[in-house]
This record gives C-alpha cells, structure tokens and sequence, in this order.
C-alpha cells in the first residue's frame, strides 16, 4: 500500500488518503535493498515499539 491509495468514500464525498508506512523489512520483501532503503527514503517517519520482541530496537516505518 502506498500513500497515495485513496480510500473510496460514500456516494457524494470526496475519497479519504490513507496513509500507511512500510517497515524495513517490508520494504526488502519488495525488493529493496538496505542501501537503496538509506539513500533513497533517509531517516525514518516513525518509529515503534518492535512487535516481537520488546528488547529490540525499534522497528523503524
């Protein structure tokens, strides 16, 4: 999913943008590579609590 998918609204209003970030690893499931994901997209917009482990760092999105 990407920023720009709209979501469809009801008849006579304007569709919603959903926003939705993607994980590191999502991104390298989709084939993007570490270096790629650093050069192109910088510093991440958000950062989480890691789902899996709580001692981890943050899973960055």
């Amino acid at each position: 999913m990407t920023t720009d998918e709209r979501d469809q609204g009801r008849r006579g209003q304007e569709p919603r943008v959903r926003r939705a970030h993607l994980s590191a690893a999502g991104l390298r499931a989709r084939g993007w590579t570490a270096g790629m994901i650093r050069r192109l997209l910088g510093e991440p917009d958000l950062r989480r609590a890691n789902p899996y482990f709580r001692t981890a760092p943050p899973t960055r999105l």
